[in-house]
């Protein structure tokens, strides 16, 4: 490995696996803020937060990720993130809009089932005032 590179691997509960080398510089979101790793960072471990991950590639290509927790690994220019979960940034506004609408369905399913227990509990109280 080339000691003014970083390599970069991604992995996740939900089998994202992401690798990376020939990167320069590595941009996440610590528990306790942003973190800039550069090529023969002293090895480190940390937990994150939920953020963006920006990964440029030594073409500057840059990725952009947003992760959702988990933790940081650097040792010997090996960067590895094992998120609780990742998404391309790109697909962040569908994935996040996916979730919104599973919200809203669920959320008018459970005022449907409460409407009918509460019709279901009116119906037997008048039966048994009959």
């Amino acid at each position: 490995m080339n000691n003014n590179l970083l390599e970069v691997l991604v992995v996740s509960p939900t089998g994202e696996k992401y690798t990376f080398s020939n990167v320069t510089f590595i941009k996440v979101k610590g528990a306790r803020g942003d973190i800039g790793i550069l090529p023969n960072h002293i090895d480190y471990v940390t937990s994150l937060g939920s953020g963006q991950m920006l990964i440029r590639l030594k073409d500057e290509d840059e990725k952009l990720y947003v992760v959702s927790g988990g933790f940081l690994e650097i040792k010997e220019n090996v960067v590895t993130v094992l998120a609780e979960d990742i998404i391309e940034a790109s697909q962040e506004s569908a994935v996040r809009l996916q979730r919104e609408q599973a919200i809203k369905k669920a959320t008018e399913e459970k005022i449907k089932e409460d409407r009918d227990i509460l019709g279901t509990k009116k119906r037997i109280q008048d039966s048994l005032r009959r």
